[in-house]
């Protein structure tokens, strides 16, 4: 896996991360923003010459539905991914054209 995805791969598991434990997270983000790690991944998607990103959460997770609004993901609906999670049976998808 080369350098770019990890970099993508770390920025949005931590802006989950901050979302879902604010307190917790602080130790992990320091002084950097979900916001910002958000907009760091798509910056470097664009960079890659990716046409559109997806993030999926749970529809219970409303920070991190916020987050993703707040940084021009459109919400596309609300879907079974058949993880075989029965606590956790739909995710909210949101998705950026880029």
């Amino acid at each position: 896996m080369n350098q770019k995805v990890i970099a993508i791969i770390y920025a949005l598991a931590a802006a989950l991360f901050y979302a879902i434990n604010v307190s917790c997270s602080k130790l992990l983000l320091e002084n950097v923003s979900p916001t910002f790690m958000v907009k760091e991944c798509i910056r470097v998607a664009k960079a890659d010459g990716y046409k559109a990103v997806r993030l999926d959460t749970v529809p219970d997770n409303h920070p991190a539905n916020g987050l993703y609004l707040k940084n021009d993901f459109s919400y596309v609906g609300t879907e079974d991914l058949r993880r075989d999670i029965p606590e956790i049976p739909l995710f909210n998808l949101y998705e950026l054209n880029l």
